[in-house]
């Protein structure tokens, strides 16, 4: 199979509109080239709508933001993209919006899932090295946030558009059959091994 190839980067325009396929999102405030969030409670009380002038004024004065997988909105937030092409996994998910994140191998590929999923993150191994974390998917409404496009990583490097493309919709059964069922990964302490075809 083919592996994946990024369409040409280019930076999200900095401005005080994030971009719409994000609108289901919530956002936080972040530190100017951080991840660290600027507010206490974010998950749950310290949060905002993409129109929020709150948010706005913020990204406007150059800091960063953070983006909550809200509604049907997921993130799979790939740290190891060599592992993840050798695993055949991405190859699934090339058509949707994708961003490149400031490291020199990570990227955050937005998923819409279409029915109901766990709201909580799962960290996830490379299966020839269970103690290897690769990434992990955050899915909606979970406590965690990725950085979002446009922002500066502590590096100096930008968050990238890759693929600016419409959220691929996607069911919690291809989530397990295209990723899951391809790596180690973790949920409520328990290593789970990925399936052997039969």
């Amino acid at each position: 199979m083919t592996k994946l190839e990024f369409n040409t980067e280019k930076e999200a325009i900095r401005s005080t509109v994030v971009d719409e396929k994000l609108k289901e999102c919530r956002f936080i405030l972040v530190a100017s080239g951080s991840k660290n969030p600027i507010e206490k409670e974010w998950s749950s009380k310290n949060n905002y709508s993409i129109d929020d002038p709150v948010l706005q004024k913020h990204i406007s004065s150059g800091g960063n933001y953070g983006v909550i997988p809200s509604s049907t909105i997921a993130v799979l937030d790939v740290d190891e993209k060599d592992i993840f092409d050798r695993l055949e996994i991405l190859d699934y998910l090339k058509e949707t919006f994708i961003v490149k994140t400031g490291s020199d191998d990570g990227y955050h590929i937005y998923l819409k899932i279409k029915d109901e999923c766990p709201a909580k993150k799962i960290p996830l191994y490379d299966p020839k090295d269970n103690s290897k974390h690769i990434g992990e998917i955050f899915f909606s409404d979970c406590p965690a946030f990725v950085v979002g496009p446009g922002c500066t990583h502590p590096s100096g490097n930008k968050y990238l558009i890759t693929n600016d493309a419409p959220i691929m919709e996607i069911t919690y059964n291809q989530i397990q059959e295209m990723i899951l069922s391809k790596v180690h990964y973790k949920t409520l302490f328990r290593m789970i091994l990925p399936i052997k075809p039969q």
